[in-house]
């Protein structure tokens, strides 16, 4: 194994300093051991972001997968915008019952992709908080759009939108992620999750494909191009490039798929979100291009390098 960085070793020494004062973070409730063990979070997380060694990169991230938990159990947790962590993306729904914390792995010169996730659910009303930490255990066959999925075994990818949907009286929330795959092909997906006391399930049979009904959709397209996917608030509707290959063939291998210039979109009617072709978009240009980003309240997305100039 390579000779870890400077970065992480810094990192390691520091955590020695954090266990010195404490063996456990629920105990971090002084604003400098905060500061500190927030400090900790952010070097371990830019070490997997910008590592060029995977084993730097996969050392920082088995410590960052056990310690985040560790610190967001602390509930104030729940309101800090962790402004200085900048390589996860946080996303809040705007009932304030979840937070998702997500990021990933990328090794092998970017042919290899790990995700990782953490959740923060909380029901006032219930008196629940929960921690959740989530298992990538990403997979290609022909169910795994219509499979609902738990904790262990998550769709991975890195979300950077979440929008809160009712059906049956229970809330849905719609999740908008970017995945990237290997070097050729890059994904986004649009995922659902509802809780159960606090438990997570991924996938629910409301998103509509033309005419299939599906528990999730998955776009799969050349890693050489963007795709703009992102929920249009004005319009009231999810909004997404339609891919085509070159030759207008909708079905072809993902390496050479890549937008048309045309938009199609999901709405929510009927409890479900219902496929709409061929939306009319002036100049090609929508809501959803100019805020493809986080909810105001919460920081920018560190841009996976295969994604530059594209904002997610």
């Amino acid at each position: 194994m390579k000779q870890l960085s400077l970065a992480v070793i810094i990192c390691i020494f520091f955590s020695f300093n954090l266990n010195a004062q404490s063996t456990s973070f629920k105990y971090y409730t002084l604003s400098n051991a905060f500061k500190n063990s927030l400090f900790y979070i952010k070097c371990l997380s830019d070490s997997v972001a910008r590592s060029t060694d995977d084993s730097t990169k996969l050392f920082a991230n088995a410590k960052l997968r056990d310690t985040l938990p560790g610190l967001l159990r602390v509930e104030s947790t729940f309101e800090d915008p962790f402004d200085s962590i900048k390589s996860i993306s946080i996303i809040k729904s705007n009932d304030e019952h979840v937070r998702i914390y997500t990021w990933f792995v990328a090794t092998e010169n970017a042919t290899k992709y790990q995700y990782e996730g953490v959740i923060q659910f909380r029901d006032k009303g219930d008196k629940l908080f929960k921690v959740i930490s989530l298992r990538d255990s990403t997979y290609e066959d022909d169910l795994v759009i219509k499979k609902l999925l738990k904790k262990g075994n998550w769709y991975g990818a890195m979300y950077y939108n979440i929008v809160e949907v009712r059906k049956n009286g229970n809330t849905l929330y719609t999740l908008i992620g970017w995945k990237g795959y290997d070097k050729n092909v890059t994904k986004k997906v649009i995922d659902i999750v509802k809780f159960t006391r606090g438990e997570p399930t991924f996938g629910a049979a409301v998103l509509q494909n033309k005419k299939k009904i599906q528990s999730r959709l998955i776009f799969s397209y050349s890693s050489a191009v963007s795709m703009k996917l992102n929920y249009d608030s004005k319009k009231k509707m999810i909004v997404y490039e339609h891919l085509s290959a070159p030759d207008g063939t909708e079905n072809a291998a993902p390496e050479v798929m890549g937008p048309d210039m045309t938009y199609d979109g999901l709405k929510w009617r009927d409890e479900k979100w219902m496929y709409f072709k061929d939306l009319e978009m002036k100049n090609n240009s929508t809501e959803s291009d100019k805020k493809d980003k986080p909810d105001k309240k919460e920081k920018k997305l560190y841009t996976p390098a295969s994604e530059e100039g594209e904002k997610k």
